[in-house]
């Protein structure tokens, strides 16, 4: 029972990680905006906050513990923004933050039911559970295409209108608008979805990491107070707390906007940019305190604003900001 134990925190850990499992070119990473460029190595881990790049003729996979794959085309750059997993509820997050170029990715059948994969670009949000995609944006960023290789992906513009891209159709959308109707993709621009790594075999977890995460799940409450793995509080907290930081992210951005004679009629979830805030470290501190590193939704109509964002805790709970009030959402689900 021990060693089941063990294996299933060893397991629980890697949820926290991106490995590279392929690489060619020229692809370098930073740790952080302030660190320098390194080239990226091969079974090299990363992490929220990193940032790949690949050159003209640079590619890399990276590989996640449930199965699913992502793929870095050439001439792409990409922040990881949110790799979690709560052990006491067994859902995974897992959102990135494409600036430029393309990516294509695999969510396998061990992601989980309530588990959430979103591609933030800046100019939509694609969210995916099951299924292969491809996002692609031009280095100007007026755009985003979304391609839907199975399965379905869900399309948002920034001020809350959405589509369904389903197998072998796109839909593209710029910032501030609404996602164009899908249409049909090329036989020829399908036929990437084909490569290798997007169509390894997933196999079901074996049933030894099935009951040493059982035991973990069971064992959540003593095993956050010793601090015992990346699930514990030296990564997160309790969940009145990460409910308590979602609120106070919440109140930081409601000041910052007191006074405005006119709000911004769309904002991007993931950079917050037409907020204007001035502290640019702020930023980070707010975006860190909701799940998947960003807002859920924005709406305005220039005279008032509702926001929502979903705390860290266990039941990712959903607030609601207006001029007004913060509260948890009526709509809760």
């Amino acid at each position: 029972m021990l060693l089941l134990l063990i294996d299933g925190i060893w397991r629980e850990n890697q949820e926290f990680y991106a490995r590279v499992t392929g690489l060619g070119g020229q692809v370098q990473y930073q740790a952080d905006d302030r660190s320098p460029l390194l080239a990226l190595q091969l079974n090299q881990k990363l992490e929220d906050g990193n940032i790949v790049m690949t050159g003209p003729t640079g590619w890399a996979e990276l590989s996640f513990p449930d199965g699913s794959t992502m793929a870095i085309d050439f001439n792409t750059a990409f922040r990881i923004k949110r790799l979690e997993y709560n052990r006491a509820a067994a859902w995974r997050t897992r959102s990135i933050y494409l600036m430029f170029g393309r990516v294509f990715a695999r969510v396998g059948e061990n992601f989980g039911r309530d588990s959430k994969f979103t591609v933030y670009t800046p100019a939509c949000v694609a969210a995916v559970r099951g299924t292969r995609f491809s996002v692609v944006v031009p280095r100007d960023g007026t755009r985003a295409r979304t391609v839907c290789g199975d399965g379905a992906v869900a399309v948002q513009g920034f001020t809350g209108q959405s589509t369904f891209v389903t197998p072998a159709t796109a839909a593209e959308c710029q910032p501030g608008g609404a996602p164009q109707r899908p249409t049909g993709v090329p036989q020829a621009e399908m036929t990437a979805f084909a490569h290798p790594s997007l169509n390894q075999i997933i196999r079901p977890e074996p049933w030894y990491t099935l009951i040493g995460l059982t035991f973990t799940q069971t064992l959540d409450a003593p095993l956050n107070i010793l601090g015992i793995g990346k699930c514990s509080w030296f990564v997160g907290s309790i969940d009145t707390a990460r409910r308590s930081r979602a609120q106070s992210a919440l109140h930081l951005i409601q000041v910052n906007m007191e006074g405005e004679y006119r709000y911004p009629l769309w904002v991007n979830p993931a950079t917050l940019a037409e907020l204007k805030i001035e502290d640019p470290g702020a930023v980070p501190r707010i975006l860190n305190s909701f799940d998947g590193g960003a807002l859920e939704t924005y709406w305005s109509d220039g005279r008032v604003y509702r926001i929502t964002a979903r705390a860290r805790d266990r039941k990712r709970t959903r607030y609601e900001l207006t001029p007004s009030y913060i509260r948890v959402a009526p709509d809760q689900t």
